[in-house]
């Protein structure tokens, strides 16, 4: 099996995808006790109850970005190794596809919550993320197919 040797600049994605795969755990970690430590501030029933639906956005995002951070250090290391086009890279990019459209109705479900402009361009940055993510996945799947068949040949 042939181990590739990572460049500079690939070195450098991957120290990047590290910190924020850890990053996002920690915040993961630190929301809940940032959130009850200023929800007792706001006596109003109503915005506890919009601080509580924007604290539960943004776990669901979190868990979402943890999750695409994962698959892709995963399909990181498949390449470092010199194997990219296995299985498993195949099915976590279309699982990557679909955590970005899950997390992209998680912002529509955002907008009856807490109206803003940039919601609406994150949503379709989140579908044309999902769109391009499955769209790798099928080309990984040809890559795969293509490389079976040509090892099979002599």
């Amino acid at each position: 099996m042939k181990k590739m040797k990572y460049s500079t600049f690939a070195g450098y994605v991957k120290l990047l995808l590290d910190i924020l795969f850890f990053l996002g755990i920690g915040c993961l970690i630190a929301s809940p006790l940032l959130i009850n430590s200023g929800i007792h501030i706001y006596t109003s029933k109503a915005t506890e109850y919009l601080i509580r639906n924007i604290f539960t956005l943004l776990v669901l995002s979190d868990i979402a970005i943890i999750y695409v951070l994962f698959e892709l250090r995963k399909i990181f290391y498949s390449i470092k190794v010199g194997t990219p086009f296995i299985e498993s890279n195949v099915k976590g990019l279309f699982r990557m596809g679909v955590a970005s459209i899950l997390l992209s109705l998680v912002f529509i479900y955002k907008l009856f919550v807490f109206k803003s402009f940039l919601t609406y361009f994150v949503i379709l940055v989140l579908i044309i993320a999902g769109c391009f993510s499955f769209t790798l996945s099928e080309l990984f799947k040809e890559a795969m197919r293509v490389k079976e068949e040509n090892d099979l040949t002599i």
